[in-house]
């Protein structure tokens, strides 16, 4: 009888240890690149898990004779 109980406690243990799994492979994430058109610093991409919102870089990027206004999500104005 305790054999029995052991093998049904073990049984029992192990599914579910294997049914606790890693849920990440059900997300969809996105990278997020950056482009400073030549400013410095340029930001570090970003990955971002769908239905989230990516982080505005800072600090916003420099170049030489420009004036940083804002950035798109498409590249235009």
């Amino acid at each position: 009888m305790k054999k029995i109980l052991f093998a049904t406690l073990c049984g029992v243990l192990i599914m579910s240890l294997v049914s606790c799994g890693d849920d990440d492979e059900a997300r969809t994430y996105y990278t997020v690149t950056f482009d400073a058109d030549g400013g410095t610093p340029v930001p570090a991409n970003q990955k971002v898990e769908e239905g989230k919102t990516a982080t505005v870089p800072s600090p916003a990027p420099t170049k030489t004779g420009f004036v940083f206004v804002a950035w798109t999500t498409d590249g235009t104005n």
